[in-house]
């Protein structure tokens, strides 16, 4: 008797560890998922901008109803049912998820202001391209060592990559184009990031069409 207690109560304990370890795994997967879809909103409706908020992104998560902050910690969200981040349109007929609140920390809150532009922009991008439902979505800024988390900085550390790469130098009504773009952003230090960045993929692309042969040089 003794002996299929032993046995009842390891075989519950291997189950309850397996269990434990589903749980974090999907938890895990999701916290990817949800960067992903971050990464792809933010590229598909703010442009160059989106380096620049990219990397001064701390965390990103999506929680449902019926959970409080708490229960996701600052880099996962709850073990539920997933669309993979294909970047592809999903129909309205498959969307299972029931509408979720949407938080993001970033650094400082001039870069939450960048965000808070393109807040519904952003919520139809999740919807369109993953069939996240986004109710609600809170941009809040990062506190103590929270601002030290850069979970997007290997975006940034390709952007050093590319001034590596061959360059061709714009002409001066580009650039004149390029600053009449970015006019309505009142914030200096924002607008020449978002300058630099803009600058730094553009003579890359000048310089692959000239290597191409091609006359439309930017």
């Amino acid at each position: 008797m003794n002996d299929m207690k032993s046995l009842s109560f390891a075989l519950q304990k291997t189950l309850r560890s397996q269990a434990s370890s589903d749980v974090l795994a999907a938890k895990a997967a999701r916290a990817a998922q949800v960067k992903r879809m971050w990464k792809s909103a933010l590229e598909a409706c703010a442009g160059p901008a989106a380096k620049v908020i990219l990397d001064h992104t701390n965390s990103v998560y999506i929680i449902r109803k019926r959970e409080t902050e708490g229960d996701v910690s600052r880099e996962t969200s709850p073990n539920e049912q997933r669309f993979a981040a294909t970047g592809r349109a999903v129909s309205r007929s498959r969307r299972a998820l029931p509408p979720g609140e949407l938080i993001v920390y970033v650094e400082d809150s001039l870069i939450a202001a960048e965000i808070d532009a393109r807040r519904e922009m952003i919520k139809l991008k999740f919807l369109e391209l993953f069939g996240e439902e986004i109710d609600e979505f809170r941009i809040r800024v990062s506190r103590g060592k929270y601002k030290l988390d850069h979970p997007y900085r290997e975006h940034a550390d390709s952007n050093a990559q590319a001034e590596k790469m061959p360059r061709e130098p714009l002409s001066e009504e580009r650039l004149a184009q390029i600053d009449e773009e970015l006019l309505d952003i009142p914030d200096k230090r924002v607008r020449e990031a978002l300058k630099r960045a803009m600058i730094s993929d553009l003579e890359v692309k000048n310089a692959a069409e000239l290597k191409n042969g091609h006359n439309g040089a930017l």
